[in-house]
């Protein structure tokens, strides 16, 4: 072999040396660089995740503390409509309370002497005698003249109560009429009472 033949194979056996460490460090660098890009991509979903992860906690936390206030509120109402209906069960079941208010209904109520007052059948025995004749003077002294006050049982007032109806105008003391002007009345009262220092509504 001839010196020109030798540098030819020396020249072309470096130049694939060459070749095959730039390839080496061609592969590094893609190895590297991917791993890098890895880790970032990494970092970035573990930082994404604990974002949503913090943000479910917050919003969990904020509907419990809702669902909370609304089980709080729920059981204030019905402590409260329980008082309420306890009342005005009170009213149509102790005669004192209940005659009482059928007096002042008649005051209200009485315009012209027209008026009929239908009472529920569990109390029909408390219009007679001197009760009844307590109504007759209230309506009298209301109109200026000796009325008549027509007194008639209701049996659709199941409940309880009085409903007095005249020409003019129709005054409701059943029940359910009597819980709802309790609850319109004394409801704010009521809840600063029965919870004291959490403000007036309930």
């Amino acid at each position: 072999m001839n010196r020109l033949e030798e540098k030819i194979i020396h020249d072309a056996e470096n130049r694939a040396e060459e070749i095959r460490e730039k390839g080496k460090q061609d592969a590094a660098h893609i190895s590297v660089s991917y791993e890098e890009k890895l880790q970032q991509l990494t970092l970035e979903k573990e930082k994404e995740l604990e974002t949503l992860y913090t943000n479910e906690v917050t919003r969990r936390k904020v509907l419990y503390s809702l669902e909370d206030s609304r089980d709080v509120l729920a059981q204030k109402i019905s402590c409260i409509e329980e008082v309420i209906e306890s009342a005005a069960s009170r009213i149509l079941t102790t005669d004192t309370l209940f005659q009482h208010m059928v007096r002042k209904a008649v005051r209200l109520g009485t315009v012209d002497g027209t008026e009929i007052l239908y009472f529920s059948p569990r109390h029909e025995s408390l219009f007679k005698g001197e009760f009844s004749d307590s109504l007759h003077a209230i309506a009298a002294e209301k109109t200026g003249s000796p009325a008549s006050l027509e007194m008639r049982r209701d049996d659709t007032i199941r409940e309880g109560g009085i409903i007095l109806k005249g020409s003019r105008r129709e005054l409701n003391a059943t029940k359910q009429a009597i819980i709802q002007e309790l609850r319109e009345k004394y409801i704010t009262n009521t809840a600063a009472i029965l919870f004291p220092g959490e403000g007036t509504t309930p």
